[in-house]
């Protein structure tokens, strides 16, 4: 409803995973049938670790973490269209590079946690090497959020991309006009957690990141001010709205469920 009402054209969604629970793949179907009958574009999705790393949780699946990742990549394929066999991937929309980074499963995995082998550290370099040679923005999708960006030594404690053995940092760092969204914190926009995050800026002048994706589906205690309402930290579909011009990126946040913008978080990034 929300993109059938947008003034603007919308080109893509993009979601950052836990798209599942409990890595059922009934509830992953289920995924699929929605956004294949109802989102008018195309919808680029992140695998999370619900979607993988939580299989067996309170007894609702009965496989191993590598068949949840086949799952992920099976359904992916059927509903892009494609045929990559790994859990990351590259997707050209309107002439910007949309970059999906995941989990890889290594010696079985992590209940939390992300894998990743050096062949996806080479093909996000390689990738935003091609995407943005000519200044073009590109935009990496992962779940996970990464450490020391923006001020924050930890973004999510226990569960982090661990940086000291697959710096995604230092490879996104090379390349101008890299927008990275996450997910995973489950922390409210309003919340004081996630305003650092939110302050989107140039990182050495060319370089945006951690754009929190993913809404709140739990309560906090901790607001940004005394006069917070318990609906300011408690918004259960919370997203953004992106918007590229030629000289400048506007993220906007907005609460789907109620067709809301948030003025609180809105950022404007220059390229």
């Amino acid at each position: 409803r929300n993109m059938k009402n947008a003034k603007n054209d919308i080109d893509v969604m993009v979601v950052a995973g836990d798209i599942t629970n409990y890595a059922d793949e009934p509830s992953l179907a289920y995924y699929y049938e929605l956004i294949t009958e109802y989102s008018p574009v195309p919808v680029i999705t992140a695998a999370g670790n619900h979607d993988i790393g939580h299989v067996g949780d309170r007894d609702v699946t009965n496989i191993t973490r590598e068949e949840a990742l086949a799952n992920v990549i099976k359904y992916s394929n059927e509903y892009l269209g494609t045929e990559h066999t790994t859990n990351y991937y590259s997707m050209d929309v309107e002439g910007f590079k949309f970059i999906v980074l995941g989990d890889e499963v290594i010696d079985g995995g992590h209940w939390d946690a992300m894998d990743m082998t050096p062949e996806q550290i080479a093909f996000l370099d390689s990738e935003l090497a091609e995407a943005t040679k000519d200044g073009t923005p590109a935009f990496v999708i992962c779940h996970w959020p990464v450490d020391g960006i923006n001020g924050q030594d930890i973004i999510y404690p226990d569960s982090p991309i661990d940086l000291t053995v697959n710096d995604i940092k230092s490879v996104m760092e090379k390349y101008e006009n890299v927008v990275f969204f996450n997910g995973h914190s489950h922390w409210a926009y309003a919340m004081q957690e996630i305003n650092p995050q939110l302050n989107i800026t140039d990182h050495n002048g060319t370089y945006a990141t951690m754009v929190h994706l993913s809404s709140v589906s739990s309560p906090r205690t901790t607001k940004i001010d005394s006069d917070d309402t318990d609906e300011n930290y408690m918004r259960k579909s919370e997203g953004m709205i992106v918007t590229v011009y030629e000289d400048r990126i506007v993220f906007t946040a907005c609460d789907f469920l109620r067709g809301q913008l948030l003025a609180y978080a809105t950022y404007v990034v220059e390229k």
